[in-house]
């Protein structure tokens, strides 16, 4: 059985505020962990970069290298922008 683990003190502020969010919505275990997956990714492509300085070109760029460099289905890509793009704004007060 699949229990959410307690928010880590270690992982970045970032992480903590997403898990958080994820939490809150009411998502399920295993959405908030494949989201997290798409989100650790994302942050591996974009170098570490603060989520400060992203933008939504890169999280095209980031779903563009997907498709293009790894093949990726339609739907792994529909999943990694719904991890990202809503969850990215809203996070960031954008929206």
């Amino acid at each position: 059985m699949d229990i959410p683990k307690p928010l880590n003190s270690t992982s970045s502020q970032f992480l903590q505020k997403f898990t958080a969010f994820i939490r809150v919505r009411g998502l399920s275990y295993a959405t908030e962990k494949t989201y997290l997956h798409w989100v650790k990714r994302f942050i591996l492509f974009n170098q570490y970069r603060s989520m400060d300085e992203i933008n939504t070109d890169d999280i095209a760029s980031f779903l563009e290298h997907l498709t293009l460099k790894l093949d990726v289905t339609v739907n792994t890509q529909k999943t990694a922008l719904n991890a990202l793009y809503p969850s990215y704004l809203k996070i960031q007060g954008s929206e």
